[in-house]
């Protein structure tokens, strides 16, 4: 969520009897406490229509929320998560064996990128342990890559990783080595180990300037897979990256890896695709309650809900913390909806009414609003109220008057800078970034995670938050800094507040361009202080602590590549759609109506990938109707195309067989002359064999010799024969047509051919499948075209009633409306089966109890008839 957020509290607006501490709980009469307001006024009364309003033409959104409400949880059954338990075992059977320090290490930096540290913290934690307390480092030895990778991993767990560690690399004039250059794998390492520096190291700032310029250097002069992995890394570092979004592009990458753990491979995937499904479901959740709200009819707003899900998921993606992500979700969607009335919609009038209301945490005077802002804070007043009454009903704490000391904080900062707006005020840098600490809504959202999160709330932990200690600054200025970068040309655009960008121009008279390379130098520099305040002491819980970095790291993933948020016209619908397409085949899910562009491709991939598209490639199967449609609608209808044509195919030569084997057996046995010659009226030379496929030659031949050899002679088969190609020779001569083999064919089709009385309508319902489901489709395929008057229902309840059970059984659910739905999901369900196979573990066999061997008695050998080959004319009769 491009949280737009604003800018500092009006002084002008503070009542001294009205200023709220966080550290004094504030009493609030139990009738207003928690009570739900609704709206009642009559919308004839509102003044929208009166007041000259902005619009800043933001798209809609991209999502339909009729499919996201429709999403499923797929994987959340127990023939999921049993054999992720299982593996999950195993891998911390394997992490607790593991002694080699370097092998330990790197199995650990696996774990983490897949997505999997909260599965094995404890496993982690002890083995960083084992290799910070292994006295021994001559492992280490001359080995950057080694070296790089324990300063990292130290680090990240807060151990103490001196920067001298990397001073063995350099030369006797005190550069590093350029020898280094040569070992690609040791410099990425260095290059993400650098990003974990502090103020005033200057061997890790010398070593992140030397390995990004090499690196950029290396492009084309090594191998495809490192050069993907080295453009990955430059694109962002690995300690900025999001969790979730590395885990989905590191479970491709280490897939590819020669060494790569299947077990852990395996459970990464499944891991992936369980949490997605909870995430799927909470996410449904929301999108009724966003539609019931209303909010999303509101025009002049950012209808951003799934983008704001996306937040939540970046600060916490674990399946544990859904409470979170539900209460923060609705928070940061009104955060959106209350900063466009501040940046585009109110007017001063109004925002300062509406400042006021909220300062006061009181309803009373609303009816002076407009009908869309009034709503917007009846919904502000009315979830608040919801996520206070759960928080005192789990935790026994009521927060109500701390959620509306920072309501209050952030629309007094939001105010001040529509005063800006208003008044024409262009503040210095330093002015822009103090108020943006608290209108960017980091500490808002900060709160409620601590809120959410914390088993045990505490006074202490409540003072430290309200003070706005360093690290919980500097998580609101990279989320500021990125939104600035991302959006400040389209805001600008628009005619909104000045940005951080252009107060340093206006400030210093510097280009643009000199300006964002001075807001990125702040941007580094705010996560070295970040790096340093993360090995203080503070009295919050290990996952508030994890939160606070993450919400600055959510915000460069999501500004990354522009206005990800607000404004998503930065790519192009065709781009957009060939990144997602190609990877999900899920482009129908995202509603292409809406305007003709979507966000950066980070954000809308990750977001899609991270709640519609499960990770393909594990053994599990798709089980809800809508990826089946979406597959079905991916592959375009070729395969029905396919399969018609090969149905066709196989018929086509069906027949032709049969005719070729009825035409030799009436040629060789009639040994007429106008069948080994030229026909003396004609003029036509049988002797060619005209158009009969080589095929054909050979099927005449073959039933010549048998017959030879049965017979002796074909004399005796000359009546009949004979008698039939002489009157169909009659036949032709007398219509005056020309006899050809083509005519030939088509009348001993309609001769021998089937009639009538063959039932197809029989034969497709007694239809059953005894082998693959490719060949029983291809019959069932090849019957259903020949017969009359079916319904598409009635096909469909035959080709479920003919299917092996165990296909059927899991298809039948879905209620299959057509045949072709029918036959792609028994595809799906057949795959499924086919996979799971390699899953099950084979059970032991048998042990057979032993026994005594068979008494054998003798038994008389029986002689067999003897074997008598059948006259032509016993055949005959027979046939007749």
């Amino acid at each position: 969520m491009a949280l737009r957020l604003q800018p500092l509290f009006s002084p002008l607006l503070v009542s001294s009897t009205r200023i709220h501490s966080l550290h004094v709980c504030r009493k609030l009469p139990t009738s207003d406490t928690f009570k739900t307001v609704r709206c009642v006024t009559n919308p004839l009364t509102s003044n929208d229509q009166t007041a000259a309003r902005r619009s800043a033409n933001y798209p809609p959104s991209v999502w339909d929320y009729d499919f996201v409400q429709s999403l499923g949880c797929d994987y959340t059954e127990e023939k999921y998560t049993r054999p992720a338990d299982e593996m999950k075992d195993e891998v911390k059977r394997l992490i607790n064996e593991t002694t080699d320090p370097l092998a330990k290490l790197e199995l650990i930096d696996a774990v983490q990128r897949l997505g999997l540290k909260y599965q094995f913290e404890t496993e982690i934690k002890n083995g960083v342990d084992f290799v910070y307390k292994n006295s021994s480092d001559a492992w280490l030895f001359d080995d950057l890559y080694a070296t790089a990778l324990r300063f990292r991993l130290l680090r990240q767990h807060g151990c103490n990783a001196p920067q001298e560690v990397f001073a063995r690399f350099k030369d006797e004039t005190g550069n590093f080595r350029t020898q280094l250059c040569e070992d690609v794998k040791g410099l990425l390492s260095l290059y993400e180990a650098s990003f974990f520096g502090l103020e005033g190291e200057t061997i890790i700032d010398e070593a992140k300037a030397f390995t990004t310029t090499n690196l950029k250097n290396m492009e084309g002069e090594i191998s495809p897979s490192l050069a993907r992995k080295v453009g990955h890394a430059l694109d962002m570092p690995l300690h900025w990256r999001l969790t979730r979004v590395e885990a989905r592009w590191f479970i491709d990458t280490y897939e590819q890896e020669q060494d790569m753990n299947p077990t852990l491979l395996q459970l990464a995937k499944l891991d992936y695709n369980i949490v997605q499904s909870v995430h799927r479901k909470e996410v449904s959740k929301l999108a009724r309650w966003w539609v019931d709200m209303g909010l999303d009819k509101m025009s002049f707003a950012r209808d951003r809900l799934v983008e704001n899900y996306f937040w939540s998921c970046g600060v916490f993606f674990e399946p544990q913390f859904g409470s979170f992500r539900e209460m923060e979700t609705k928070v940061a969607s009104l955060i959106t909806t209350v900063d466009d009335i501040y940046d585009v919609y109110g007017t001063l009038e109004e925002l300062e009414l509406f400042t006021d209301l909220v300062d006061r945490w009181d309803i009373n005077g609303i009816d002076k609003l407009p009908r869309n802002i009034k709503t917007c804070l009846l919904g502000m007043y009315n979830t608040s109220n919801e996520i206070g009454y759960w928080t005192l009903k789990e935790k026994g704490f009521n927060i109500i008057p701390y959620l509306s000391k920072a309501w209050a904080d952030l629309c007094k900062a939001y105010f001040k800078e529509a005063r800006w707006y208003h008044g024409g005020h262009k503040p210095t840098l330093e002015e822009y970034l103090e108020n943006a600490v608290v209108s960017v809504s980091a500490p808002l959202l900060l709160l409620g995670c601590y809120f959410l999160t914390a088993e045990e709330i505490t006074e202490e932990a409540l003072h430290y938050i309200d003070k706005h200690p360093s690290i919980m600054r500097c998580s609101s200025t990279l989320l500021r800094l990125a939104n600035d970068l991302g959006t400040s040309s389209d805001e600008l655009a628009r005619g909104d507040n000045l940005k951080s960008i252009q107060c340093y121009m206006n400030e210093t008279g510097a280009s643009e361009e000199a300006a964002r390379e001075y807001i990125s130098s702040l941007v580094h520099k705010t996560w070295k202080t970040m790096n340093k305040e993360m090995f203080e002491c503070y009295p919050f819980s290990e996952p508030f602590l994890s939160a606070i970095p993450n919400v600055g790291r959510t915000a460069q993933c999501i500004y990354q590549y522009g206005d990800g948020h607000g404004v998503p016209d930065r790519w192009t619908k065709d781009h957009l759609m060939s990144q997602v397409s190609n990877k999900e085949k899920e482009e129908k899910r995202f509603n292409l109506s809406s305007a003709g562009s979507f966000s950066p491709e980070e954000n809308i991939y990750f977001v899609h990938r991270s709640v519609v598209g499960p990770i393909s490639g594990i053994r599990a199967m798709a089980s809800n109707k809508e990826r089946i449609e979406a597959l079905e609608a991916g592959l375009g209808g070729v395969q029905d195309g396919l399969h018609k044509m090969e149905v066709g195919m196989a018929d086509r030569f069906h027949h032709l067989e049969g005719t070729i084997n009825r035409l030799s057996d009436l040629l060789l046995a009639t040994q007429e002359p106008p069948l080994h010659g030229t026909h003396h009226r004609e003029g036509h030379d049988w002797g060619t064999t005209g158009g009969i496929l080589q095929n054909g030659k050979i099927g005449v031949s073959s039933i010549y010799l048998a017959m030879t050899r049965r017979n002796g002679s074909i004399a005796s088969s000359n009546s009949l024969s004979s008698r039939e190609l002489l009157k169909l020779t009659r036949t032709f001569r007398e219509e005056g047509r020309h006899l050809s083999w083509a005519n030939f064919e088509d009348e001993l089709w309609a001769r021998f051919g089937p009639s009538e009385c063959e039932d197809f309508d029989e034969a497709l319902s007694r239809i059953r499948q005894d082998g693959s489901l490719r060949d029983y489709q291809r019959e069932f395929e090849r019957l259903g075209n020949r017969v009359r008057g079916w319904t598409p229902r009635a096909l469909v309840g035959t080709f479920m009633g003919g299917l092996k059970t165990d296909i059927s059984d899991g298809i039948r659910m879905f209620k299959p409306q057509t045949l072709k739905e029918a036959i792609g999901l028994a595809r799906m369900r057949d795959d499924q089966l086919t996979r799971q196979k390699r899953f099950v573990r084979p059970a032991p066999p048998l042990r057979a109890p032993l026994a005594l061997p068979p008494v054998s008695r003798a038994t008389t050998p029986t002689t067999a008839a003897p074997v008598r080959w059948l006259t032509w004319d016993e055949m005959q009769r027979r046939r007749a």
